[in-house]
């Protein structure tokens, strides 16, 4: 049963068995004998599974047919959004910041229903008018990535001397893969080797 919603939650959601593995700290063969039922997860890992897939862990393992939380069900709608922390930041030009997993700048709420797994404030004109200097980006890395979306990478040399964090539109074209700014003043980087990325799902501007 466990093993049964995870798989058809994950497709459901575009998810790649892989990239859940990478979100929930197993490897993709693990996952992979939980799908078949040859595993039993822990129930730490059934939790990080379910945060991530966005369901509780009464539906994972199969205690009930109704993914949402309790408080749902009853008719009840919460009364804030998720909290989730931003990092300083991506830029939108060709430099920037790296979140890197230290110490968020500030937390902020989310409204009520969006989805997001933190924050990357950014800094730069490449994406005005849509995206502006001081304007943060909420990200979410389980998405799948697609032609047009918005992204925030991080880029190596020769990008950058050192890793950082741009937000730009990701472009497939005839196999080569780009980064798209929608200021014209900025051109296209033709990506080789990508550290991050994410989709970003959100865009909070505080004025």
């Amino acid at each position: 049963m466990v093993g049964e919603r995870i798989k058809k939650l994950r497709e459901e959601r575009g998810i790649t068995r892989q990239k859940l593995a990478e979100i929930v700290g197993v490897s993709t063969t693990s996952l992979y004998y939980i799908e078949k039922g040859i595993n039993i997860p822990s129930s730490t890992l059934v939790a990080k599974i379910a945060e991530a897939l966005g369901v509780t862990t009464d539906y994972l393992l199969g205690l009930t047919d109704d993914p949402r939380p309790i408080t749902e069900r009853a008719g009840m709608k919460p009364l804030k959004g998720k909290i989730i922390p931003v990092f300083d930041g991506a830029a939108a030009g060709n430099g920037g910041k790296y979140p890197d997993g230290s110490s968020p700048v500030e937390y902020i709420q989310l409204p009520e229903g969006v989805m997001g797994e933190f924050g990357v404030k950014v800094y730069g004109d490449s994406m005005m008018p849509e995206i502006v200097d001081g304007d943060i980006v909420v990200v979410d890395r389980r998405l799948e990535i697609r032609n047009n979306d918005r992204v925030v990478v991080i880029l190596e040399d020769p990008h950058c001397l050192e890793p950082c964090a741009v937000v730009k539109i990701y472009k497939e074209v005839n196999g080569s893969k780009y980064l798209i700014s929608l200021n014209p003043a900025y051109p296209p980087i033709l990506l080789k080797e990508v550290k991050f990325i994410a989709k970003v799902v959100y865009i909070l501007r505080k004025y």
